[in-house]
Formats: structure tokens, sequence, C-alpha cells
């Protein structure tokens, strides 16, 4: 979703045969998506288009542009109905409920281990440790799901840094949105550095965040890095915003102040 983003947002430098070819290549992440066969991808893909549909500042109608890959997403979701209404993974359903009933008890494990320790948890990376050592059948689940992971990164978090660590990252991520909604009102509408690049760092961000509501972030280092190098890429335009400069062709230029 990242990179489809990014290159929604690279297309308007695009001329010519490139600007087509990049259209081709960007139409590619509707059936990639599907084939990931992660309804966490579904999801983020769907906030994606919707954020650059009502956010993403384009000099003429939107919805021609995204029309037709809107369109040939609802046929393609359409002639895979059934599949997408499957319990089996394999085939791209989205009804797993043997998956549901696995987060469901190691929600139940989590609670109870944060009630055990809820100002500073069990220590950073001990949640299947801790969990099998001093919880192990505690809850009702199955065999396998023993040594599964938090899937939720806040719920998991809370477990192994308690409130003051949960609430230091939270602290964190709402810093980092904060920088990047003022970019979007103070930066210019258009070009490479405009609103429009606030609106693809805060996809990208909202992207990660809405994600690790389903997979453990330990297994996403690579969206890790990606998450924090927005996030730092906003903090370091949101500095530099009251020196931001336009002229009368467009184009912005930065005042840097190294001492500040």
């Amino acid at each position: 979703m990242i990179g489809f983003a990014c290159g929604i947002h690279l297309l308007s430098l695009k001329r010519g045969f490139a600007r087509l070819f990049h259209t081709i290549l960007l139409a590619l992440f509707f059936p990639a998506v599907f084939f990931t066969l992660t309804r966490s991808v579904y999801l983020c893909f769907l906030l994606t288009l919707g954020t650059l549909l009502f956010a993403y500042r384009t000099p003429f109608p939107k919805w021609k542009l995204l029309s037709i890959p809107l369109a040939l997403a609802l046929i393609f979701a359409l002639v895979n109905l059934p599949r997408l209404a499957s319990s089996e993974r394999r085939e791209g359903g989205v009804y797993q409920v043997q998956e549901v009933l696995i987060r469901e008890a190691l929600l139940k494990r989590s609670v109870i281990m944060i009630m055990d320790n809820p100002l500073f948890g069990v220590g950073l990376a001990q949640f299947i440790p801790a969990s099998l050592a001093k919880y192990k059948g505690l809850v009702p689940t199955s065999e396998s799901s023993e040594e599964q992971p938090q899937h939720h990164q806040l719920i998991g978090m809370t477990v192994e840094l308690g409130l003051v660590g949960v609430s230091v990252y939270l602290a964190i991520i709402a810093m980092f949105l904060k920088r990047v909604f003022a970019l979007y009102r103070g930066l210019p509408h258009f070009g490479l550095i405009s609103s429009n690049l606030a609106v693809i760092i805060g996809i990208s961000m909202s992207v990660y965040i809405l994600n690790n509501f389903f997979i453990d972030s330990s297994f996403q280092l690579f969206p890790n890095l990606l998450f924090f190098t927005f996030g730092g890429l906003a903090d370091g335009l949101y500095y530099r915003l009251p020196l931001l400069r336009t002229t009368e062709d467009g184009p912005v230029s930065f005042g840097l102040s190294y001492g500040a």
C-alpha cells in the first residue's frame, strides 16, 4: 500500500510513455492485493483508496481518475465473491473462523497478563516466554496456538511494556500525526513537496498502524523502518514549515537552519 500511494504521488512527474507505463504498473496493485490472501491488506487498500479520493488534491475531478480502476476492482471482487466468502485462506477467503478463535484466546490471555503487570509489563519480547511459563492452559485454546505471538501490536506492547511503555509509544504516534496534519495545512497544494506529500506520509503511517491491529509488528522489520522513516520525514519538514517560500512559478524552496 505504501508503494502504491507513493506511486500515485510520483505519477504527476511522469510524461508520455513513462506516465503510461507507470500507470500500468500501478494497476497491477489491484490483483496483487487480492493474491496476498490477507484481510489486513484488503482493509489497508480500502483505507488508501478512500484517503486518496477525499484528501489528495488534483487539478481535475478525482473520480475521473479513480473510476476505471475502482470499476475494475469491483468487477474483480464480484467475480471472486464465492472465494472471498470462503473459509479457506488459500482461496483468498476472509471467513477464517479458526484464526478468529485463536486471536480471541490470545486476547483473553493478554488481558490476564496485563492485569498482573499493569505498569511495566513482562518485559520486551517476553510475551511468548512469559505466557508459556505462567499462563499456559489458563485460557482454552488449540495446542498450535500456545506459542502464538499477540497479533495486535498495542495489546502485545501493553503486555510487554505495560501502560507506561504503550503510553510513550502512543505519544510518539500522536506527535507524528500532528506533524502530518500541520504539513497538510501549511504546504502548497501542488508539487512534489506539497500537501499531497503530507497525504502520502499520512497514508503510509496509517496503513502501518491499521495493519498492526492484525499482525505482530515484530515480524514487520521493513514496515517498522518505513514507519519511523516517514515519521522522521514529517518531523523534519514540520520544523522547516515556517521557512517555506513559494515563488510565482510554483517551486518550493526550504531555508535550512542547522543551529535551530
